[in-house]
């Protein structure tokens, strides 16, 4: 009775961690954890002792996405270069068979979701499955089935979405000589410096696609102004600030997160952290993380490119501008992780730009 409750509690606290999930690998590793809860329901040496991985067909091969056990080491690897003959061979069966395969001491079973993307579990024990444990296993890949079919669906609008505003952005970008690769590099640079201070994947994910965004309501400004060759007087000036108002008008009342993220950047970008910014006179940490990111990947786009108006800036006067400006226009902890891994955004911009 006391190991059931404890599996039973094991179960619990997998089954809420899975529901949470947001990507297909957080997803695998959840059903791996899963599948290892209910397995030492029965005996609790199991899942010290067992082993799985999840695994998606690429171009004839299997690609490890997810793994546990002696294989949470080799995620994004090949299953041939890691997985011995027996354990392929038993993937191969899976692939051919309807339902799970298991043997005393190996289990297989496939998922093909409704785009024909055909995924493999596969677990092993030093201990034999029992009876019970197959039909207990079976049960669960019913249902966890139909989860791999949601996910992916889910995945496929999330897809979709972020299809439609790199496009948009792409849109913006041919309307002006100065934005093109502007969006991929302040994108890059931003999700560089977001993973820097410890922003979870799927914000980082939400974040590429927001940074892409930030100029939206520049499609909005005449071209005469967007191309203007010099620096623009204080009504041109005036109608260039108005950029920011139009793309939060055009993403206003959108629903769809990765939008409802675009809207905070393309909203925020101009605050600044004395409160000295533009359009609300946001202050510190009033300002999303999101825009504060974002704040310093365009200015340090703006500033270490060519505009038609100046060349680029020397790289010791940008660095010196950061320094300056650190706690006035920029947060400073951001800043601070911005300079000390300069090296990682300069690589960007010399894959996008040039050295």
């Amino acid at each position: 009775m006391e190991q059931s409750r404890v599996g039973l509690e094991k179960v619990i606290h997998a089954s809420s961690a899975l529901f949470e999930l947001q990507t297909f690998m957080r997803f695998a590793r959840g059903v791996l954890q899963q599948l290892a809860a209910l397995l030492y329901a029965h005996r609790d040496a199991v899942i010290v002792q067992a082993a799985g991985f999840a695994a998606t067909r690429d171009n004839g091969d299997f690609k490890i996405v997810a793994g546990t056990g002696g294989y949470s080491a080799y995620e994004g690897r090949l299953a041939k270069e890691v997985l011995d003959a027996e354990a392929l061979a038993h993937i191969q069966k899976a692939l051919q068979h309807n339902g799970p395969l298991m043997a005393d001491h190996h289990f297989a079973v496939q998922f093909v979701t409704k785009s024909s993307i055909q995924h493999v579990v596969y677990l092993t024990s030093e201990t034999r499955f029992s009876p019970a444990d197959t039909r207990l296993v079976e049960l669960f890949c019913r249902n966890v089935a139909i989860a791999f079919e949601n996910i992916d669906l889910h995945q496929e609008i999330i897809s979709s979405q972020q299809q439609l505003i790199l496009l948009l952005s792409s849109a913006i970008e041919e309307r002006s000589r100065e934005l093109r690769n502007h969006v991929k590099r302040v994108s890059e640079y931003s999700v560089n410096l977001g993973r820097l201070a410890g922003l979870e994947e799927e914000d980082l994910d939400a974040l590429a696609v927001a940074a892409a965004m930030h100029d939206l309501g520049k499609i909005a400004v005449p071209d005469a102004i967007l191309n203007k060759p010099g620096l623009y007087n204080a009504d041109e000036r005036a109608v260039m600030e108005t950029h920011v108002e139009r793309g939060r008008q055009m993403l206003e009342g959108q629903n769809a997160h990765l939008l409802k993220m675009a809207g905070i950047v393309v909203s925020e970008h101009h605050e600044r952290w004395d409160g000295n910014g533009y359009p609300s006179r946001l202050r510190g940490e009033q300002i999303h993380i999101f825009g504060r990111v974002a704040a310093i990947a365009d200015v340090f786009d703006a500033l270490s490119t060519a505009r038609c108006y100046k060349d680029p800036w020397p790289m010791q006067k940008v660095i010196d501008y950061f320094e300056e400006q650190r706690g006035q226009h920029f947060d400073p902890a951001l800043v601070d992780l911005f300079l000390a891994n300069l090296d990682q955004f300069l690589a960007i911009k010399a894959r996008l730009y040039g050295a």
